[in-house]
């Protein structure tokens, strides 16, 4: 195949797909079972399924879905202390809206000198101690420990992280998309119509934890317990020695060893 006759207009996409048939064009033809394969690659998962980056994705559990920017039905069902379902959040309909989508899927920057994890993790919709961890783990942020930062005195320095990329809050590990499909997703959530509307139920589920036992949907905490053998606790120790009115003490305290006791005596002093 060769490369496109002079007055045809092609964009980037097309261009890179010319030249790769170019390089792997007579290899592939020269090999039947190459040739298959990529045959059925078209029916793989894959391609049978939009690319990521020209979707708009929104986590379920993301923090910022709150009744300040999204319609929640009923509007007290994530409130723990509500008296109709104390200490559990409840199943609701959320109504997915063009306001929403946009305050939640836009891309995140993060500032060049540095941000605290907690506020990184609150722009992201994650828990501020766990919600970025493994992205930490894997080398997406770039961190700078500050000793002593905003007067936080402690035995680790405080952590400033940042990345010199755009944060997909739903991709995984906040990764953006491929490089291909990054012009079109940068921009995706501000070409949303300002009719779109949506209404889907969320639930609320529960994960089991290790060492913590497990909990379900209806918040019941099933505990393991462990048999532990008493013992008893040991005696106290005594005050230590009164002192008189000219500051000399009143007695000695001795340690015994005999009979077993191991604990203190007292002698009193000859004045």
């Amino acid at each position: 195949m060769s490369a496109p006759t002079k007055g045809v207009l092609v964009n980037d996409v097309d261009r890179l797909i010319l030249e790769a048939w170019e390089k792997l064009g007579p290899k592939i033809m020269g090999d039947a079972e190459e040739l298959q394969r990529r045959l059925a690659r078209p029916r793989s998962r894959l391609f049978s399924r939009p690319q990521r980056g020209w979707c708009l994705c929104i986590r379920a559990s993301d923090r910022r879905i709150t009744p300040m920017d999204w319609i929640i039905t009923p509007e007290h069902a994530m409130d723990v202390d509500h008296p109709e379902h104390p200490y559990e959040p409840i199943e609701h309909e959320v109504t997915i809206g063009p306001h929403g989508l946009r305050k939640c899927c836009r891309p995140v920057r993060t500032d060049s000198w540095g941000e605290l994890v907690e506020d990184v993790a609150k722009q992201l919709g994650v828990n501020k101690k766990s919600g970025v961890m493994r992205a930490r783990w894997a080398g997406v942020f770039i961190e700078r420990p500050v000793k002593g930062l905003g007067g936080r005195h402690g035995r680790h320095p405080v952590p400033l992280i940042h990345s010199w990329d755009a944060l997909d809050p739903s991709g995984p590990m906040f990764r953006k998309p491929e490089q291909l499909w990054v012009s079109v997703w940068e921009w995706l959530a501000d070409r949303l119509p300002d009719d779109f509307e949506q209404t889907v139920v969320r639930r609320p589920m529960w994960r089991k934890k290790s060492g913590r036992g497990s909990r379900n949907q209806n918040s019941e905490v099933r505990s393991r317990m462990k048999t532990r053998v008493s013992t008893p606790a040991p005696s106290p120790r005594p005050s230590p020695p009164s002192t008189g009115a000219r500051g000399k003490r009143c007695g000695i305290w001795k340690r015994c060893s005999s009979g077993g006791g191991g604990g203190f005596v007292r002698r009193a002093r000859n004045k």
